[in-house]
């Protein structure tokens, strides 16, 4: 709610995206995803603006998980 300004109330993951990345676009950021276990999980958390110089943070107790990233 706090990036968006109202609750999203999108019943798919794709809409949630898009709306997150609509609302950091333009902004400065760091992004942590903590404790990934699948490289394909980071992908739908990923809405960074690639203009920016923001950053995306990932650990992982996995190893070799985050070869892919």
């Amino acid at each position: 709610m706090q990036l968006t300004g109202s609750a999203l109330g999108t019943s798919s993951e794709e809409e949630t995206q898009k709306l997150l990345t609509e609302a950091m676009a333009g902004k400065e950021i760091i992004l942590v995803l903590d404790d990934l276990w699948d490289p394909a999980h980071e992908t739908p958390f990923n809405f960074i603006d690639a203009d920016t110089t923001s950053r995306v943070l990932i650990s992982s107790r996995v190893k070799g998980s985050l070869d892919s990233c």
